[in-house]
């Protein structure tokens, strides 16, 4: 007010915190959920006390009421029993640390009262830990990748021989997936939708990364030689995946954040000042927000910055086309889970897809530009030839809405014990 303007730019609320049926939390109740017990741990057993209404008894006019040598009996074991009975106990608390309790706040909807139980913080604790899994995954996987000397470029430089290694389509796409998972969370923050851009980062690790990109890229990082351009493209896209996520979930799982960052590839922390740069001219590297290439990385993400991941990134046709990919796959997959229910096969290695496109559909220009393999992360089987034991189990067809020109059959091929 002495200066004409408030001494804040925003200024936030938040409802009751109540219990996971809407009571308000109150020690005589014994519902009350203690931060530190959340993030310490509750070794000791703490009781609910309980109130026990006190039975009146009625007196006669004029004289107390008589009571026979049973009624005595009764009341004085009854009181006993009482005396040294044991409360009903709280269950004990493991210890979920800050990280599980800041991310059970930031994912509350704070316009109205927030519910808090041991159920609901086991939940989150679950959420939490898909995100460190995923991280161990993705670290696991760059113990040998240094990005300054291994990472793969978008496309070929100037100069640069016919047999240059470059990011494969889907590569590409999954860069596209990081960019656009980028800018939505960073808008979620700016509206203050903590929840939002948890689930956001979620979305992506959850569908973008484990059930697709990744899912078809185990084969390149389990199977390939360690230096070969197919690995080092993969390893490309998991580093980055690392730098543009990483400081997207430090305002919530702080602790997680940090961890991750002191474990990433060292070559990877060099940035300018100047978002989309790329640290390797075409090599597809965001960069982070401090002033100095040459300086060394602050030792903590919370002096880094975000990370900036370029505009070469967003590839909006390209995204369409896998689009139309992942649909499928979808349904490839839903029609083989179908075949392992009911005991056709025991793997997806053991049945062979044919896909049956009209040439006139959109979707068949769609595939005709798209390695089938490598979307799918199937491998094409070729009947014949071989000693195995051709016996068609089952097919299956399907008319899918939205894709409803597109046929599809599975043909289960059990191989003979000699192979």
């Amino acid at each position: 007010a002495a200066n004409g303007q408030p001494p804040y730019r925003h200024v936030l609320t938040h409802g009751f915190v109540v219990d996971e049926r809407g009571a308000k939390m109150s020690k005589s109740v014994g519902n009350v959920m203690f931060p530190g017990d959340v993030i310490n741990g509750r070794k000791e057993i703490r009781f609910k006390k309980e109130k026990k209404k006190k039975k009146k008894q009625k007196k006669s006019p004029g004289k107390e009421a008589e009571q026979d040598e049973d009624d005595v009996a009764a009341a004085t074991k009854e009181a006993a029993a009482a005396a040294t009975a044991t409360p009903k106990p709280q269950s004990a608390m493991p210890a979920y640390g800050a990280d599980v309790m800041r991310l059970w706040a930031a994912t509350q909807d704070y316009s109205k009262d927030v519910s808090v139980s041991p159920g609901i913080i086991d939940a989150t604790f679950v959420s939490s830990k898909k995100v460190r899994n995923t991280a161990r995954f993705l670290l696991g996987n760059l113990s040998d990748f240094d990005p300054a000397v291994d990472c793969v470029p978008m496309k070929k430089t100037s100069g640069a021989g016919p047999a240059a290694p470059t990011l494969t389509p889907l590569d590409k796409y999954a860069l596209h997936l990081l960019w656009q998972a980028a800018h939505d969370v960073d808008g979620h923050y700016s509206e203050f939708a903590f929840g939002k851009a948890h689930q956001r980062v979620m979305a992506c690790l959850t569908a973008d990364l484990s059930q697709f990109y990744l899912d078809i890229s185990k084969d390149r990082l389990y199977t390939e030689l360690a230096a070969s351009p197919s690995r080092r493209a993969c390893q490309t896209v998991l580093c980055e995946a690392l730098a543009v996520l990483t400081p997207r979930i430090a305002p919530i799982l702080m602790h997680t954040a940090q961890d991750i960052y002191e474990s990433m590839p060292q070559a990877h922390f060099r940035g300018d000042g100047s978002a989309g740069s790329g640290l390797m001219g075409s090599a597809p590297m965001g960069c982070w927000e401090w002033d100095s290439v040459d300086s060394a990385p602050p030792p903590s993400i919370f002096h880094s910055g975000m990370y900036r991941p370029p505009d070469e990134w967003h590839q909006p046709a390209l995204a369409a086309d896998w689009s139309a990919v992942r649909s499928i796959r979808s349904e490839v997959n839903r029609l083989l889970e179908r075949c392992r229910e009911d005991k056709v096969i025991g793997s997806t290695l053991q049945a062979q897809v044919t896909l049956t496109v009209s040439p006139m559909s959109p979707l068949f220009d769609i595939l005709s530009r798209i390695d089938l393999e490598q979307a799918s992360g199937y491998h094409a089987q070729q009947q014949g030839g071989s000693s195995a034991a051709a016996a068609a189990a089952t097919a299956l067809e399907a008319g899918m809405g939205g894709l409803s020109d597109v046929l599809i059959s599975s043909t289960c091929i059990l191989q003979s014990p000699d192979t």
